[in-house]
Parts: C-alpha cells; sequence; structure tokens
C-alpha cells in the first residue's frame, strides 16, 4: 500500500485555493511570496 505524506507525522500539505492555512494545511501561495521577498 502506498504511503503519503499526510499520513506521516509532523507533515504538511500545501494546497491551493485556500487563503489561510489551518492544521496541516498550508497554502500554496505563501511558497510563491517567500520566493519574491528573498529573491530566490
Amino acid at each position: 500500500m502506498a504511503k503519503f505524506y499526510k499520513d506521516l507525522p509532523d507533515s504538511y500539505l500545501a494546497v491551493d485555493g485556500i487563503e489561510y492555512g489551518m492544521g496541516a494545511r498550508i497554502p500554496l501561495w505563501i511558497f510563491g511570496f517567500c520566493i519574491d521577498i528573498y529573491g530566490a
């Protein structure tokens, strides 16, 4: 049986289409925001 990242302890799930993260769900746009600020 396949093991998914969401099933691992202390893991997070980047999700598109949400404004705010809740629980283990992080908004996908936050990664683009970090890249813009730090110029990576």
